[in-house]
């Protein structure tokens, strides 16, 4: 009889036992069935004190040097808050003045000017990150120079100029655009991934079509990646049927036609109001030789042997001069072949360099359309690709030739002299440290109120002249 009941109990035991055990299996099924539908994964299910996160992705060395110069560029940018146009910068209420008056001034000193900001109801402007174009010119000897702004973030600037020549000479300060307007232009480059479009043309056997191309594409059909790993370059076209993502050989550019500034932001972009003479009420002062120094001889004899550094380009020296555009993007509105188009950093990775080789690398205006890490990244691989010839090629001779001003009449939110200006102080902070000459234009171009994206001879004269003297120097 003991043993009966004993048998019973473990009998009912094991009964409990295993409804527990199956119960539990039952439970975890249903969670995971559950889980499944709702989308979730197992590490989900896991209690939060236990769950493991998987640590982010590793910003590559590249990006975070990207990173880094767009921080500093984006430091000297204003961000002002815009309420009306009347309270933004006007020309003809600010006021200019003579730091340190005098009747006569020496070849070789800093000559320095004041400026004062005032609003359209004549107020005084308490910050600052106008865009300012200086400079100083005159007709005989006909010479111009350019000033650096010293900006005190309190509505005054100072405008430091070099006086390189003695005669009358004459003050010129143009108010570009208004720091409203700056802060505004800087939002709109980087509120998309830019505002020019593609078009890729695919071309095999006869066969063609027409797909739209950019670097992201907002699209549910298949893509084709054109990728370059070694500079983490990358852009995209839709793939066409029946075609290859080889068979890509044409590109052209489509203006999307968008804008990102607000309407009441775009009266401080229209024509009569871009680039005003603050200046205009200032008299000539007078340079007299003191015998300080003479600064002009040097600009001089760069002058006076262009006509010999022209020379250079002279296929009977046995000189070879190429020209090779640089990768996609590229504003051409019409088709042209794409097939032989590379990145410039590997073209230069692909030179051998040597004594008797010129690089001469120029980049900018076709870059303005898009958000300036894109050009931040190409000048930096520009870089890294000058380090490699020079570790090969030491005796290698590179010029850096920054971009110039161009008309203001030039679609400013898209390709604005502003952007450009930002894209010129990418290059000076990038090619810091690396032994390369660096040619000036935009210095130059605002030096002669050039406003041409193709500058005209006189001044292209004297942006030739300084290439060839550093190249055969």
């Amino acid at each position: 009889m003991v043993k009966r009941k004993f048998a019973l109990r473990v009998l009912v035991f094991s009964f409990l036992l295993g409804f527990l055990w199956h119960w539990t299996a039952i439970q975890h099924s249903l969670k995971v069935i559950v889980g499944n539908c709702l989308g979730h994964t197992k590490q989900d299910m896991v209690p939060d004190k236990e769950k493991v996160l998987e640590p982010p992705l590793k910003a590559s060395q590249l990006q975070i040097q990207i990173d880094g110069v767009f921080t500093k560029i984006q430091s000297l940018i204003p961000n002002v808050t815009f309420s009306y146009f009347n309270k933004t910068t006007s020309a003809q209420n600010s006021k200019v003045f003579l730091s340190n008056p005098r009747e006569r001034y020496c070849v070789g000193e800093d000559f320095v000017i004041q400026v004062d900001m005032y609003d359209y109801l004549n107020n005084r402007k308490t910050y600052g990150g106008d865009f300012i174009r200086p400079r100083l010119f005159s007709l005989t000897p006909r010479a111009s120079v350019s000033g650096k702004v010293e900006d005190f973030n309190n509505g005054s600037y100072h405008i430091h100029f070099p006086l390189y020549w003695a005669g009358q000479i004459k003050v010129s300060i143009l108010l570009w655009h208004p720091s409203e307007g700056i802060t505004a232009l800087w939002r709109s480059r980087h509120s998309s991934l830019g505002v020019l479009g593609f078009q890729g043309r695919y071309v095999y056997l006869g066969q063609q079509a027409i797909s739209p191309c950019g670097f992201q594409m907002n699209s549910a059909r298949e893509l084709c990646e054109y990728k370059d790993n070694l500079y983490e370059e990358v852009f995209y076209c839709q793939k066409p049927p029946n075609l290859a993502c080889d068979c890509l050989r044409d590109m052209r550019a489509v203006n999307l036609g968008a804008s990102y500034l607000k309407p009441e932001e775009k009266p401080m972009f229209e024509r009569p109001r871009v680039g005003i003479e603050i200046a205009k009420n200032l008299k000539p002062i007078i340079v007299t030789n003191c015998d300080v120094v003479k600064y002009f001889r040097h600009h001089e004899t760069g002058w006076h042997s262009w006509e010999k550094t022209l020379e250079a380009i002279n296929m009977e020296k046995d000189i070879y001069v190429s020209y090779k555009r640089h990768g996609f993007p590229l504003e051409s509105f019409v088709f042209y072949y794409f097939m032989e188009d590379m990145y410039t950093s590997r073209q230069i990775d692909r030179q051998g360099g040597g004594k008797d080789t010129i690089f001469v690398i120029t980049m900018g205006q076709h870059f303005r359309q898009f958000p300036l890490k894109l050009f931040i990244r190409r000048a930096l691989n520009i870089r890294r690709a000058v380090e490699r010839l020079f570790l090969r090629s030491p005796e290698t001779k590179v010029i850096i030739k920054t971009e110039n001003t161009r008309e203001r009449n030039a679609p400013l939110e898209r390709i604005g002299d502003f952007h450009g200006y930002t894209q010129y102080l990418v290059l000076k902070e990038v090619f810091q440290g690396v032994n390369v000459g660096f040619v000036d234009a935009w210095d130059m171009t605002v030096a002669s109120a050039t406003e041409s994206v193709h500058p005209p001879g006189y001044t292209f004269e004297g942006i030739m002249s300084l290439t060839f003297s550093f190249a055969c120097s």
